[in-house]
């Protein structure tokens, strides 16, 4: 197993979500265990994944452009094989075979940080 060591830093207000909101807030909230601030590894996978898929191409490697669950195992289908990026970030199915290769732990910030609320309400204008 290869470890690497990264250090990010937001260029622009950085929203950090989970799968897991709480009741009575907003879908997308700071993640907190106790009063530390994170993000978690899952999110920093997906950031990874969709960069993947996107410069795959240049790199000479497959990707069957999905990100979402319902349609990879589909695209998969039409290539004719499992795609470069999947082999590496997983797909759904059955362990081991579609097993990660990748795994990320949580990140936590070395200085204090601020939070603010974000009100994310969109009207449809055409049902007003």
């Amino acid at each position: 197993m290869r470890r690497i060591r990264v250090s990010l830093r937001n260029i622009s207000l950085l929203t950090i979500g989970s799968a897991y909101p709480r009741l009575g807030v907003a879908d997308i909230c700071v993640v907190r265990a106790g009063n530390s601030v994170f993000i978690p590894g899952s999110s920093i996978k997906g950031v990874l994944r969709t960069s993947a898929n996107r410069a795959s191409r240049r790199m000479n490697f497959t990707s069957c452009g999905e990100v979402r669950p319902d349609r990879i195992a589909e695209a998969h289908r039409k290539m004719g094989r499992r795609c470069d990026v999947c082999d590496l970030f997983g797909f759904p199915g059955s362990p081991p075979d579609s097993s990660s290769k990748v795994i990320v732990g949580d990140m936590k910030p070395r200085w204090d940080v601020r939070t603010i609320v974000i009100g994310r309400t969109a009207i449809d204008p055409r049902k007003g």
